[in-house]
């Protein structure tokens, strides 16, 4: 049931601020950084992708033979971001690229798997703050 905007409910309703303000705000806060976009959705949206890339290269390192099943086990971390993370990265994701065509946000693809970017292979995009 739709509701007046001059109403009292509408009045005192709750202001939500969007994905692409608190992703503004974010970016803002460390201009001279730049960041993935799942480091972005795990401070604006909450996601943990941090913890899935941690297992995955813990399950790597267990692949290799570089631990012990008992190391594994002791250092797996529960928390494996679900499908929706990923529906979350996009939505972001496109939030973002509407920041870069307002030109607030700027994007780069870098080269990691020759760089010191750490845990990364390939070329990764990186978003950083546009403007000071």
């Amino acid at each position: 049931m739709p509701i007046h905007t001059d109403s009292d409910a509408w009045e005192e309703g709750e202001d939500i601020e969007s994905v692409a303000a608190s992703a503004l705000e974010f970016l803002a806060a460390s201009p001279d950084s730049a960041f993935r976009i799942r480091e972005i959705a795990d401070e604006v949206i909450g996601t943990d992708f941090e913890t899935m890339e941690s297992n995955s290269r813990l399950h790597d390192q267990y692949d290799a033979g570089e631990i012990s099943e008992g190391e594994y086990h002791d250092q797996w971390e529960d928390g494996i971001p679900s499908t929706t993370y990923r529906i979350d990265e996009t939505y972001l994701e496109l939030r973002l690229r509407r920041l870069v065509e307002e030109e607030l946000v700027e994007i780069r693809a870098i080269d990691c798997s020759e760089s010191d970017v750490p845990d990364d292979e390939g070329v990764v995009t990186y978003y950083t703050y546009a403007l000071e």
